[in-house]
């Protein structure tokens, strides 16, 4: 159960990170007038889901960190508005796919420890089941046909050694 509200929480942020980026170019496109600004945010942007995807949240802010810084070191001069506004979505929006990629992986993790549990439970049923000393069948209901049975099984019922369930 924890895992579908992790996961919903997974879908309801990936729009919402879209949004961000999209909002962001935009605003960078119309504060630029149309010039070259958008693409240097873009490839800023690059860095940050690489990192994020990759490593979580730390290194998705890590790497947010040195793009801001990167962005000053190219201009320092950093004085109008338009500039203000791309440092402050780009910190935004590396946040929010941070956070995004740091719920993914944690889902992730989740997943595979829910089916290395799952894989040794059927390990753990099979074993003890072929190794019962009772008569045991597993029947499917529909058919009525043995999907598996065990040795003792077989020799109460007298099949012999070489039979297999359908």
């Amino acid at each position: 159960m924890a895992d579908s509200s992790h996961m919903l929480q997974w879908r309801r942020w990936v729009p919402v990170t879209i949004v961000a980026m999209g909002t962001t170019l935009a605003v960078t496109h119309l504060l630029h007038g149309g010039g070259a600004q958008p693409a240097q945010l873009v490839l800023l942007m690059l860095p940050i889901f690489l990192c994020a995807y990759r490593g979580g949240l730390v290194p998705g802010l890590l790497a947010t960190l040195v793009s801001v810084a990167m962005s000053f070191a190219v201009d320092p001069a950093m004085a109008e508005l338009a500039d203000i506004v791309d440092e402050l979505a780009l910190l935004v929006v590396g946040t929010m796919v941070s956070m995004l990629s740091e719920h993914l992986l944690a889902s992730r993790g989740r997943a595979e420890a829910s089916a290395r549990r799952a894989e040794a439970s059927e390990h753990r049923f099979s074993e003890s089941f072929h190794h019962s000393p009772l008569p045991l069948a597993l029947v499917r209901l529909a058919s009525s046909r043995y999907t598996e049975v065990n040795a003792a099984f077989v020799e109460l019922v007298g099949l012999g050694p070489q039979y297999q369930p359908a």
